[in-house]
């Protein structure tokens, strides 16, 4: 990914955090706690109005230095001057990564089931009812399937006109042509960049069905709030970058773990639970014994642009632990290979003819299983 880097394992900063393991896998958080009557204050982070308590962790100082340095060892500082930068880090589309262009100010530089469709459809007039289908390629399944039961709602309801598609639907995709054989006007087509991936483009014009429900101020706000929070990662010191903290956990606990609130943290013990007056029969099913991580984010209020940061925060330290691991982040062949062969399936499961499988034994059966059930229940 980046020119230079070493493999992950033969990282010194890894190296020396797999020793590190060893010796603080069984420390408790409790005790982590009691060592360190301050850890509540220390272990904290801000940056862009968001707060961040991460001394919930399974860390010590000396894990948190190790993760600092597994990610200048990582190039992270560069693979984000990169993003920032325009440089092509999609490595596998050849492309840049510029989501974060379009919430700079300007100036400066899922769901299948059809039930919620037919809710959300109960008490509206087909003649006065706009849809706007936002998918990049057109072609994603679950947006696809509920696109086609709005359009098959629009004819029924307006006489069976096909000519009705083109004014009672818009797009927002990238495929000129699989919106054309929708039936929807490409004059009608909210086009985006192809630097902009799909799951980073609720800012792009895959946001406009957002921006209609909330207006355009509170969506100029949203976009104001990722902004900050692109800001903070792209020059906050690593110490005190709150991505890229999370991040670090999560390579932490991901690698080296194999894997809330004061309950989950510090659990009860047996003798905590038996001096509150517990049958000792019933002990054992009141012990929890905690030790889980957690964090906790705190903002002002709950608003549009509290809302843009929360969302940056965890895209952003989702390319941290991209960068750490040497993944592309951003990589899209993955995405399109499941639905690939969900294209597959799918009409072996609705076939009314038996069809001829050639999958893995387990997934043969599931779908033979399936189309016997279905069949039984009809």
């Amino acid at each position: 990914m980046t020119a230079g880097i070493a493999p992950l394992t033969a990282r010194p900063a890894w190296k020396a955090l797999e020793a590190h393991y060893e010796k603080v896998r069984d420390i408790h958080l409790r005790a982590l706690f009691e060592h360190d009557p301050k850890r509540g204050e220390r272990l904290t982070a801000e940056g862009a109005g968001l707060y961040l308590d991460y001394s919930k962790n399974r860390i010590t100082d000396e894990t948190l230095d190790l993760l600092l340095q597994l990610a200048e060892e990582s190039g992270l500082r560069e693979r984000i001057d990169a993003m920032f930068g325009g440089k092509k880090i999609n490595i596998t589309e050849n492309r840049a990564v510029l989501h974060v262009a379009l919430r700079a100010p300007r100036g400066t530089s899922i769901v299948v089931d059809g039930t919620d469709f037919v809710e959300a459809t109960r008490d509206l007039d087909p003649a006065e009812t706009l849809f706007i289908v936002s998918s990049k390629t057109f072609t994603t399944l679950e947006t696809m399937t509920n696109a086609q039961s709005a359009r098959e709602w629009s004819l029924k309801g307006l006489g069976g006109d096909v000519k009705a598609v083109a004014k009672h639907f818009v797009a927002v995709s990238t495929n000129a042509e699989k919106v054309s054989e929708f039936g929807i006007d490409t004059a009608n087509m909210f086009g985006f960049w192809d630097w902009v991936g799909g799951r980073y483009s609720m800012d792009a014009a895959i946001g406009l069905s957002t921006m209609v429900a909330i207006g355009p101020e509170a969506f100029r706000a949203m976009l104001d709030g990722f902004h900050q929070v692109d800001e903070h990662f792209r020059t906050a010191p690593f110490e005190r970058n709150l991505p890229v903290l999370m991040g670090l956990l999560s390579v932490w606990y991901a690698d080296f773990f194999g894997a809330q609130t004061e309950a989950l943290a510090f659990g009860k013990t047996p003798e905590q639970v038996k001096a509150e007056g517990t049958p000792d029969w019933l002990v054992p099913h009141r012990v929890f014994e905690g030790n889980r991580p957690s964090n906790t984010i705190l903002a002002d209020r709950l608003t549009p642009e509290t809302l843009g940061k929360l969302v940056a925060l965890y895209e952003h330290s989702v390319f941290t632990q991209g960068a750490v691991w040497s993944i592309d982040s951003f990589d899209q062949w993955g995405v399109e290979l499941g639905k690939v062969l969900a294209q597959r399936i799918i009409p072996e499961l609705e076939s009314p003819a038996e069809p001829e499988l050639g999958h893995d034994s387990s997934t043969n059966n599931l779908i033979r299983r399936y189309r016997m059930r279905k069949d039984a229940v009809r």
